[in-house]
């Protein structure tokens, strides 16, 4: 976690709206970035997507971008494309994980974007213990396992 004194909290105190007593905003907007590329693994992938929707903390966008594979695209525009929270993109081909990654966080509307891997399942409190950085200490970037506590296990 990289930490820099005085540049967060600027941040904060330029922010417009409400603001809790730490001066930072407390419904702070996290997009997360999942990414998946074939129908092999979409018991994982929709497992980490679910893990991602049953987060704590609100507001929440889940942008999920499929790695030029058109059948998952299809499957979880079936699966998801409903939910107002989700936006689903579709390279045209697989590019690669950095590339879609990136991809997801141009496309992410958030204030922080937070990207977990497809085999991944994130605890119910992942999303709202980074926020909780971001709010009480001066925090420009954090990294998952920053800590000791696992707000994460993997699937595979």
């Amino acid at each position: 976690m990289a930490t820099l004194r005085g540049v967060r909290a600027s941040l904060c105190t330029e922010a417009v709206g409400l603001k809790n007593r730490r001066g930072c905003l407390p419904d702070m907007r996290v997009s997360v970035v999942i990414c998946g590329y074939t129908m092999d693994r979409l018991g994982v992938f929709t497992a980490a997507i679910d893990s991602v929707l049953a987060q704590t903390h609100h507001p929440l966008e889940v942008v999920i971008v499929i790695e030029g594979n058109p059948t998952l695209y299809d499957e979880i525009v079936r699966l998801y494309g409903d939910d107002p929270t989700v936006r689903i993109d579709l390279n045209d081909e697989n590019r690669g994980i950095s590339y879609s990654r990136t991809r997801g966080a141009e496309l992410a509307t958030g204030e922080v974007v937070a990207s977990i891997d497809d085999d991944a399942v994130a605890e119910p409190i992942w999303i709202a213990e980074h926020v909780r950085m971001y709010q009480t200490q001066y925090v420009i970037g954090a990294l998952d396992r920053s800590s000791n506590s696992n707000l994460w296990a993997g699937l595979t």
